[in-house]
């Protein structure tokens, strides 16, 4: 199987999401039934193997407002990479630009869509804007986010509480999948006794 991986919010920097590629690159480095491939944002066009994983970066410029993450804005180079690794199974990490280019090559590609909901838009456009409250604001996101997800076969939820959300504004094929917490890791830190201080 050929399983491939796009998002925006993969920061060298860190992050969440970074986190949760990083365990599935390693989940996967042993399974060589699967064909991984990561598509990310990068300062410049380039290809490189991590573990097993392909991950393949799009010259891309920041955010708007953060130098963390970069966008990917070009839908010509996304689309010929989808044709060239001929992959099973898009999972989609980041709801702008990239689920248009995905679902427009769906059929003729032929591979089944997941969209991982890592965050809601309504509240990071609320916050970026500061216009909590606005419902306009609501009305714009949730209708996007509707049009966003609901077009792909599986939208993946971090909580039951996110897969409320999507089901209250229509999103169907919706399943949670805890992020969770390695309980090996952090059962062994010690507290630091002068923290609090």
């Amino acid at each position: 199987m050929r399983l491939l991986d796009i998002t925006h919010f993969y920061s060298e920097k860190g992050g969440g999401i970074k986190t949760y590629i990083q365990n599935k690159i390693e989940y996967l480095k042993d399974k060589e039934d699967i064909q991984h491939t990561l598509i990310i944002p990068g300062e410049e066009d380039g290809e490189i193997f991590l573990k097993r994983t392909k991950i393949i970066k799009i010259k891309s410029p920041y955010f708007p407002f953060n130098n963390h993450y970069r966008l990917l804005i070009n839908p010509v180079k996304l689309s010929n990479i989808l044709k060239q690794e001929k992959p099973d199974v898009v999972e989609i990490g980041s709801p702008f630009l990239i689920p248009t280019v995905v679902n427009s090559k769906k059929e003729s590609l032929k591979y089944k869509t997941v969209g991982f909901f890592h965050s809601n838009l309504e509240s990071v456009v609320e916050n970026i804007n500061k216009i909590k409250g606005k419902i306009i604001v609501k009305k714009i996101a949730r209708s996007y986010t509707y049009k966003t997800y609901s077009n792909l076969d599986l939208v993946i939820a971090p909580s039951c509480y996110v897969k409320n959300y999507l089901l209250d504004i229509g999103v169907q094929n919706v399943e949670v999948i805890y992020h969770g917490i390695d309980v090996d890791f952090f059962d062994k830190i010690q507290p630091e006794e002068n923290l609090r201080q």
